[in-house]
């Protein structure tokens, strides 16, 4: 799996060049659905063919195999564009020297949030555990897919918005975007609170146990939602440095949480422990766009 981080790295550092490019299918190919899709596909067509060992060894080499494939498919269409030419990366660069003294920490911290309690749940309690908090918190996430949708077209049209001082434009647009965020999440929110023991039945028995945690997370992932692009606005509007501190604040936080509430509650406590650093994390950002650009995205 360490493998194919070169292969992530180069397809997803593309996918954004085709998001400042408005090109939204590439992009979310290049980003989230490239791998995973052509990894489902490859294994399962080699199960049914009886060519494959269903082990997780097997999985770790198809998904190896497909990172690579995405990454040279993703460099070969961004060459193939007309009027591109090949890049002249200049290392000290002070605009971009500035932006990355800022965003590689924010990237890391906002990382750590949602990882923290998973390892340190690893480290104090055991594998069942573990299992059953990585499938809740990859199942909770699904109410994050529209944030993440809404992203990726709206990261460049913020940052156009704000170069071009359509200020305005810029508040209404964040506005309606929250709006349809809150609409669409809300539904699975309430599915996930019904009946989170069946839905986590689908990983397979046992993993009912986890309903609690799924409920736990799903509010943190809803919240999350709530507060629109937040992060995503202050990085396109120049406020990377407030970002920055926010991401350090929640992270540290998150950390913190992780390791009390999992010693003293067990599972049910690393999943607060998350739920609490996304919330904050999303609570503080909301509160400096009011700051910076004078306004709430609700």
């Amino acid at each position: 799996m360490f493998l194919s981080i070169p292969a992530i790295s180069i397809s997803t550092l593309i996918s954004f060049a085709f998001q400042g490019k408005h090109k939204i299918i590439a992009t979310s190919i290049f980003q989230n659905l490239g791998i995973s899709t052509l990894f489902l596909i490859v294994y399962f067509i080699g199960l049914n063919l009886t060519w494959l060992e269903p082990n997780p060894g097997t999985a770790a080499k198809i998904y190896l195999l497909s990172s690579c494939i995405i990454a040279v498919l993703a460099i070969l269409s961004w060459y193939r564009q007309h009027n591109i030419r090949k890049f002249k990366f200049n290392f000290f660069d002070r605009e971009l020297l500035e932006s990355v003294k800022n965003l590689w920490p924010a990237s890391t911290m906002s990382l750590i949030v949602i990882w923290s309690s998973v390892l340190v749940c690893g480290v104090l309690l055991g594998p069942v555990e573990v299992a059953l908090l990585s499938a809740a918190q990859r199942t909770a996430g699904i109410i994050n897919l529209v944030l993440l949708i809404v992203n990726m077209i709206s990261a460049p049209k913020f940052a156009y918005m704000w170069n071009k001082e359509r200020y305005i434009d810029l508040e209404k647009y964040v506005k309606l975007s929250t709006r349809l965020m809150l609409v669409v999440s809300f539904p699975l929110l309430l599915l996930f609170l019904c009946i989170p023991d069946l839905i986590m039945e689908l990983f397979g028995e046992g993993f009912g146990e986890g309903a609690e945690l799924l409920i736990i997370l799903s509010i943190g992932q809803f919240i999350n939602v709530a507060t629109g692009s937040v992060c995503n606005l202050l990085n396109m509007t120049g406020h990377e440095r407030d970002y920055r501190q926010i991401t350090i604040v929640s992270g540290t936080l998150t950390i913190l949480f992780a390791v009390a509430l999992t010693a003293f509650v067990g599972v049910q406590g690393a999943a607060i422990a998350t739920a609490l650093g996304l919330t904050v994390q999303n609570t503080l950002a909301m509160c400096l766009v009011k700051i910076r650009l004078g306004y709430w995205v609700l």
